[in-house]
């Protein structure tokens, strides 16, 4: 007892007192410093600018609680009727700001938080003036020295500091990046020094003083690690030159690793999805989106990937006009970078853009052209988190970097495309397979009039192609046929994407030949003849089928047995109204993929975090991730079967396409016939099998 005798009068008379002001204070300026430091060096840290002004807030509060104590020490009734509301006050501003600056209450939203602190700053203001006058006006009355600790006042300032303080203890409690940290212990001593001012009783402890020693005792423990807890913030950044230089040669090894992903991906969709990992992996953002510039109609932008991805309800492209939208235009005018600040220069369209996005709030948003040898092909969009002022140096010099990478890699894939459908023989859409197995010989053999047989077969389908192709065309005036009347609606349905696997097939197999020769591998290839059309667009599904026949050959072991078979299938529950659907089959002859590993082929974040190479599988990138989504996009899906030891079948199932207006025309055309005496031939689908109706 005569220890805390010793301490209450250490902190309510001289030296003591002086020392307690001087320490708080100076915990105070370093809190500010450290806190100050770190906001200039990083102007998007939310954490430094609310400790920044906390700090600052609870400084100029108790220096002017300073200020007043000393202005009326020589006058004690005047002191004993400003003081203790003032000081109850200037506590009630501590507590707030000091749970506003640690807590990280509304953190992506720092109006709404700056807000709520101003609110209840000007509320606690208001109860100040009231109840100053109020006090006033009872000590007057009284004309006796009224203790203050136990008036209604004294009680509501309590009540509130505590039930503030407990709601800040739990919100860092339950948060998990300050759960381990001095925060909450920051909180909590003064939360316990509240606690104990509020029930002091004097007869229990009698100190002879009205000075809330408790109070003070918290703070002088509080204040301190706080300063230590901003130090720790502000060395957190800073790094030595060994650890700078071992994390830039890991992002070194990560930018290249995406870059890497980027350069090899073949199908145009996966290329661009790869472009946007490689975005948000090199720039914080709260959206990503990749648009390009409609050929046919140059004043619309189709935003057809996106991160975050929308959900499949949402549809997966947005479109916007560039008319519509004065960032988009200028860009595309001026061919540079348009920034847009939510509290500046183009917040509004800022602000629309969100909406149209519908990803929530926007921070700083980037609007950068996509440019080759001065020709814009699209736009990359990237938006900061809502946290966010503006964008770092850093940031301003990265993005148009990435900029030129992507709108290269479009005009690299555009190029390539054109290449293909401008070679002899690249023909889309050839003609299918008979329901016989062929077998590619393997280059040792030495069999190349086999080979030359197989090559000669292949384009004589590309030849077949044509008349298909050409039958294609004229569906459009099949169309017209059907009506009964000139300019009258029509039941017809309307074109939409077909294309056939056996043709996908062929192309795949002039690409892998090199592989196979390589490997010395030995191709077995069995397709029905009754296939149908698959609806998907021919070029994603020769791309498809190539990046399954890629992974077969790299995960194949020498002289070993490559097989694809191709057959209709019946539709799941997902698949079209026909009922059907086309299964592709491929099977390598690797060693097959250990069962804790499978989990892992179709994980895409799995490869771009730079995980290693699944033993089995040929494709260690995140094509065939993409393959997947791609096809359960299109109403079909892809799975695999796998054993160690016995190799890896991959199976892509694709929905079979509904059957022709003209294929149907052609099909009571030759019924007419069959019945008027002629020879009925057998009719043939577009993909040259047998019409089904189903």
């Amino acid at each position: 007892m005569v220890f805390l005798q010793q301490i209450i009068q250490l902190l309510s008379r001289p030296p003591g007192s002086v020392i307690y002001h001087l320490l708080t204070l100076f915990a105070l300026q370093v809190v500010l410093a450290l806190s100050f430091a770190r906001w200039q060096r990083d102007a998007n840290d939310e954490s430094a600018r609310r400790m920044t002004f906390a700090a600052g807030g609870i400084l100029l509060a108790r220096l002017i609680l300073l200020f007043v104590g000393l202005m009326v020490e020589g006058d004690p009734a005047r002191a004993r009727i400003v003081l203790p509301p003032l000081e109850q006050a200037i506590d009630m501003a501590t507590v707030l700001l000091l749970v506003w600056g640690l807590a990280a209450l509304a953190m992506h939203r720092p109006r709404l938080a700056d807000g709520l602190l101003l609110v209840s700053l000007v509320v606690v203001a208001v109860m100040f003036l009231f109840f100053f006058q109020d006090w006033q006006n009872r000590v007057a009355a009284t004309g006796v020295a009224t203790a203050y600790v136990g008036t209604i006042q004294a009680y509501v300032w309590g009540v509130l500091q505590m039930a503030l303080l407990a709601a800040g203890l739990v919100w860092l409690l339950l948060e998990r990046g300050s759960r381990f940290t001095l925060r909450p212990i920051i909180v909590a001593v003064v939360l316990l020094a509240h606690v104990a001012n509020f029930f002091n009783y004097p007869e229990i402890i009698p100190s002879g003083t009205e000075v809330v020693y408790w109070l003070r005792l918290g703070y002088m423990v509080a204040f301190p690690l706080w300063a230590v807890q901003a130090y720790r913030d502000n060395i957190r950044g800073l790094l030595t030159p060994t650890e700078v230089g071992r994390l830039q040669s890991i992002q070194l090894a990560h930018n290249l690793q995406l870059a890497t992903a980027v350069i090899s991906a073949r199908i145009p969709e996966l290329r661009l999805e790869q472009a946007l990992d490689m975005v948000t992996g090199l720039v914080p953002t709260r959206l990503a989106a990749i648009g390009l510039i409609d050929e046919k109609h140059p004043q619309r932008v189709v935003f057809g990937q996106l991160r975050p991805a929308p959900a499949r309800d949402t549809g997966y492209g947005r479109q916007i006009n560039l008319s519509d939208h004065a960032a988009f235009r200028l860009a595309y005018e001026q061919q540079r970078g348009i920034e847009l600040l939510p509290r500046g220069v183009g917040a509004r369209q800022a602000h629309e853009l969100s909406q149209q996005f519908n990803a929530g709030a926007f921070g700083p948003v980037f609007v950068e052209p996509l440019v080759v040898a001065h020709q814009c092909l699209g736009f990359l969009l990237l938006a900061a988190p809502p946290t966010a002022q503006n964008w770092s140096e850093r940031d301003r010099a990265v993005i148009p970097g990435l900029a030129a990478f992507i709108a290269q890699a479009v005009a690299n894939s555009r190029r390539l495309e054109m290449d293909a459908s401008a070679q002899p023989g690249n023909r889309p859409d050839l003609a299918p397979l008979s329901a016989t197995a062929i077998t590619l010989p393997r280059g040792g053999e030495g069999d190349a009039e086999k080979e030359r047989l197989m090559l000669e077969l292949a384009e004589t389908r590309r030849m077949l192609t044509t008349v298909e192709e050409r039958a294609r065309q004229a569906e459009t005036v099949a169309v017209f046929l059907q009506q009964r009347e000139p300019g009258q609606p029509t039941a017809a349905r309307p074109q939409v994407a077909q294309s056939a696997l056996a043709p996908a097939v062929d192309q795949a197999l002039n690409v892998i030949l090199p592989l196979l020769r390589e490997k010395n591998l030995k191709l077995d290839m069995v397709i029905r003849d009754d296939l149908p059309l698959v609806a998907v667009k021919e070029t994603i599904l020769r791309q498809l089928v190539l990046s399954l026949l890629e992974n077969s050959c790299r995960a194949s072991r020498e002289d070993g047995t490559i097989l694809i078979r191709a057959e209709a299938v019946a539709a799941n529950g997902s698949g079209p109204a026909t009922g059907r659907a086309v299964a592709l089959m491929v099977s390598d002859a690797g060693s097959g993929i250990r069962p804790e590993d499978q989990e892992r082929v179709f994980d895409s974040h799995y490869y771009l975090t730079g995980g290693r190479p699944i033993v089995g599988l040929g494709d260690n990138s995140a094509n065939l991730a993409v393959v997947q989504k791609l096809a359960q996009a299109g109403g079909g899906d892809m799975y695999f079967e796998s054993k160690p030891g016995a190799g890896t079948t991959f199976t892509l199932r694709l929905p079979a396409a509904e059957v022709r207006p003209w294929t149907l025309m052609k099909t009571k055309q030759e019924a007419g016939k069959s019945k008027s005496g002629m020879v009925k031939p057998e009719p043939i689908t577009p993909g040259g099998g047998t019409v089904d109706g189903g």
